[in-house]
């Protein structure tokens, strides 16, 4: 698990990962008019998209 680990840790390359993932044909959808990841603000830079395992029903929001 160590050696694992440091894999990650150390030699990882994610921003090689990143551009391999955008060179493939992105798409979104919409449920109830409402599109999973899109910025509720108008914002400059990055958003962060929290992803869960429990539903609204379960967390109350």
């Amino acid at each position: 698990m160590h050696r694992l680990l440091d894999y990650w840790r150390d030699e990882f390359d994610w921003r090689a990962q990143e551009r391999r993932l955008n060179r493939l044909p992105q798409f979104t959808a919409t449920r109830s008019g409402w599109r999973p990841g899109s910025p509720r603000n108008s914002s400059v830079g990055p958003t962060t998209t929290a992803i869960s395992k429990g539903s609204c029903r379960s967390t109350g929001c």
